[in-house]
């Protein structure tokens, strides 16, 4: 006589166990191939620095004051694109 309880026993057809295995594999593809939301990736984030994003964001609160201040200081990406390739050229830039 058996002390261990009876397990519960499934059956089911060829083409059922064929037709389950496709669902699994298709949503395990269909989770692996899903593009990542870039809002919930974290992953560039470095440790927690609350001192750094203080100071951070005292910066740019400091430029966002001088450039209320003088907005001619404000360039145009098109503006910014050509310093930086006029940097780039001179050597300027670090490696």
């Amino acid at each position: 006589m058996s002390t261990t309880p009876a397990e519960p026993v499934a059956s089911m057809t060829r083409s059922e166990l064929e037709s389950l295995i496709r669902q699994v594999v298709r949503e395990e593809l269909r989770r692996a191939l899903r593009p990542a939301n870039p809002i919930d990736d974290w992953s560039h984030e470095g440790p927690d620095d609350p001192e750094g994003d203080e100071i951070l964001a005292r910066e740019a609160l400091a430029e966002l004051e001088e450039i209320e201040k003088d907005p001619t200081r404000l360039r145009s990406w098109e503006e910014f694109e050509a310093e930086l390739d006029r940097a780039e050229a001179a050597g300027e830039l670090p490696n």
